[in-house]
């Protein structure tokens, strides 16, 4: 792409851009200690944030005198200014989400309608594709190389309680009580919570259930007490 566009303002039309540095990926331990158990410690990773610099050149498509320069960069100065975390997207597939430009340098106005640097923090360092997928197989590829939260829309069948089991991960979420034939359920993964026909049921979780991420890879799926469904997903890359 010729450019950058974050917190939904596309900046290709007015600049263009390269990237001049992106920080490593890195998995940072921590240790924290048990209690109860003197000496012991559980091992904890986390992924720091990335951060991004971008050379930008201001380029519009029509010739502007002086005054018409200045104006125009200080409208793309506002556009920077994110309040909280918006998205960034630099390369043609992924989009990164949590994202503030941390630093903007002054304009360089040596040279035709001037440049400078800027500095982007994306404090979640993984690239989300741009758009989500929606699978309604019981087995389907996740693609990318970092696991991804699914949000799970099912139909109820009215036959009991409703149970969504991941082979891949051994892992399960049941939800108990009756539900009405044609119900609508949301399970957020990620989130763990549970809606049933647009109400928040957090008391229906089964306390053996386990929201899992889904790795990249083959994932199969079971259903009990579901007509249909929909898994859907951003793929996820570091």
């Amino acid at each position: 792409m010729r450019s950058f566009v974050f917190n939904g303002t596309d900046f290709g039309a007015l600049t263009r851009a390269k990237v001049v540095s992106e920080s490593a990926l890195c998995v940072v331990p921590k240790t924290a200690d048990v209690p109860g158990r003197a000496g012991a410690a559980v091992l904890d990773v986390s992924v720091p944030p990335k951060v991004v610099r971008l050379k930008v050149w201001l380029e519009p498509m029509a010739k502007l005198d002086v005054a018409q320069l200045v104006e125009l960069r200080h409208k793309l100065g506002a556009a920077l200014l994110a309040c909280e975390g918006a998205e960034l997207q630099y390369q043609d597939n992924y989009v990164y989400h949590d994202v503030l430009c941390t630093k903007a340098e002054v304009w360089d106005t040596l040279y035709e309608a001037g440049s400078c640097e800027l500095e982007f923090t994306c404090f979640d360092p993984i690239a989300y594709s741009r758009a989500m997928r929606t699978e309604t197989a019981d087995t389907f590829e996740v693609r990318g190389t970092w696991p991804t939260w699914p949000i799970i829309e099912l139909v109820a069948d009215g036959s009991g309680a409703i149970t969504v089991a991941s082979a891949d991960t051994t892992t399960a979420v049941t939800l108990t009580g009756d539900f009405t034939e044609g119900s609508i359920v949301f399970l957020d993964y990620e989130h763990e919570t549970v809606f049933v026909d647009g109400v928040m049921s957090g008391g229906r979780i089964a306390l053996t259930s386990d929201f899992s991420a889904m790795r990249p890879g083959m994932q199969r799926f079971t259903f009990e007490g579901v007509s249909c469904h929909g898994i859907s997903f951003y793929e996820r890359w570091v």
